[in-house]
């Protein structure tokens, strides 16, 4: 009799469990938001069209609204002199990869304009590409270091006298 019973009821058993209707919910995939440059700053001031007067061991920062992917920012960020040689840095991250840092292996030369390029190649972590790519122009300051040795008055007087009886 049981035996007559568990054959009445396996059938039951397994078309309820084969039904059509899936319990699993559709999978959404939600594109990853665009990556987009928040700020911009040449030592800690935020930049302009053209930038004057900075100095020759700048820091330049450029923050993203995602963290960026390490592996795509090598080719997508320059920076060149004014004859599009290249200037030769290394870069940091920062804020868990939203913030890159231009570290400059050498110092600038005065009084010459740079360009920072980053290109729209530039990925976030999360696969999206930048929104659009940037330059950031600046102009090095004057070295204001003395070029000469310091003299008294009376010294110059001298050296002037001497030069133009010469």
């Amino acid at each position: 009799m049981v035996r007559a019973l568990v054959i009445l009821l396996c059938p039951g058993i397994l078309i309820s469990g084969c039904s059509r209707k899936s319990s699993q919910e559709p999978v959404v995939i939600t594109p990853a938001p665009p990556l987009v440059i928040k700020t911009v700053t040449i030592n800690n001031l935020p930049v302009a069209d053209l930038n004057y007067n900075v100095s020759n061991t700048a820091l330049i920062k450029f923050a993203f609204s995602a963290p960026v992917n390490r592996n795509t920012t090598g080719h997508t960020i320059s920076l060149k002199d004014k004859s599009g040689a290249a200037i030769f840095y290394s870069l940091e991250y920062e804020k868990n990869d939203s913030v890159v840092v231009i570290n400059l292996a050498s110092a600038l030369n005065y009084i010459t304009k740079y360009t920072v390029t980053v290109s729209i190649g530039l990925k976030s972590v999360a696969g999206a590409a930048l929104t659009s790519a940037i330059n950031v122009n600046f102009i090095t300051k004057l070295d204001s270091s003395r070029k000469f040795p310091l003299i008294s008055d009376d010294a110059l007087l001298t050296k002037v006298q001497e030069q133009t009886f010469k």
